[in-house]
């Protein structure tokens, strides 16, 4: 926290190098080999992405690429657990994921979001924007289960037609089919009653009723993320196993997520 502090209070060039670096770091991620073969590279993107201001992190998103964004869920991997002591070295004792989200009902905290889309449409989509997405974290307010919806965006049209809720789960668990380990999850619910959620607990009036998610969210889809640095999160979906219709696991989309100040 002190270090995100004292980065927020430096002169206007400082910070955009302090993001360029961080971006070069993404950027070459698969052009260069590490100096010491023993270095970890996700900890070595974890103290560059800390040392940006907190308040233009979320630029990451609009200066790398898809690519990158697939690229740093692998590199992730090395990291390890968050509390593991190389981990600790990099990231701090002090660090919680829990600092990335609401501390008490009525808060919402807002992550920008990019998704990594098909090759036939990414160049339409990301002139469109279509790729962009927010989440929105909160409490509920008599469980305090931390929660949330996606805003993809195009107003009250989008809010109708994709309402996005989920339930989030901020302990390890593990990817299918790729046995990866992440951080978190996040469960789109297919039946909103299970979430005990009424348009009384929403942390706002303008939000939209839980239903059932549409195409292509529904089907049991499960976000699956891991911390790149603090409030940064690279994740990828993956849509339940659909035993009735013979189908396995399927991975969704990959995407990256940075936490916006308030």
């Amino acid at each position: 926290r002190e270090v995100e502090e004292v980065a927020d209070e430096l002169p206007q060039k400082e910070k955009e190098r302090r993001l360029n670096k961080a971006v070069q770091y993404l950027q070459r991620l698969h052009k260069t080999k590490p100096a010491d073969p023993k270095s970890n590279r996700a900890l070595t993107i974890w103290k560059a992405i800390r040392d940006v201001p907190a308040a233009i992190r979320y630029r990451l998103l609009d200066k790398i690429s898809p690519s990158d964004i697939t690229r740093l869920w692998r590199t992730s991997l090395q990291r390890g657990k968050l509390d593991s002591p190389e981990a600790v070295g990099a990231v701090g004792s002090l660090y919680s994921q829990w600092d990335d989200f609401p501390a008490a009902p009525g808060e919402v905290s807002v992550f920008e979001g990019r998704a990594v889309l098909p090759r036939l449409l990414s160049g339409p989509a990301s002139l469109l924007r279509a790729d962009r997405f927010r989440k929105l974290f909160f409490l509920h307010p008599d469980s305090e289960e931390l929660m949330g919806r996606v805003d993809v965006g195009y107003g009250a049209l989008g809010r109708k037609l994709y309402p996005l809720y989920f339930l989030a789960d901020i302990e390890p668990s593990i990817v299918p089919v790729m046995y990866h380990l992440a951080d978190m999850r996040l469960n789109y619910v297919e039946e909103p009653c299970s979430l005990t959620l009424a348009k009384k607990d929403l942390p706002d009036d303008s939000w939209p009723r839980p239903k059932p998610p549409m195409w292509p969210f529904n089907g049991g889809l499960t976000d699956y993320m891991r911390a790149v640095g603090p409030g940064v999160y690279v994740g990828v979906g993956w849509h339940g196993p659909r035993p009735e219709w013979g189908q396995p696991a399927r991975p969704f989309l990959p995407f990256m997520l940075v936490r916006r100040p308030q």
